[in-house]
């Protein structure tokens, strides 16, 4: 079952990579992370 992030609050000690900037080759922005969807089977990024 896939999942996202939306919603989540991590506490303090963990990293929340949502408004992270993503760049490609070149170093080119490409955008920001919005959200993560997550497989919360095994609990892999999509």
């Amino acid at each position: 079952m896939y999942s996202t992030l939306r919603d989540y609050r991590f506490n303090r000690d963990i990293d929340d990579i949502r408004g992270s900037a993503v760049y490609g080759p070149g170093d080119e922005k490409l955008g920001k992370i919005d959200d993560v969807i997550f497989d919360s089977n095994n609990g892999q990024i999509r």
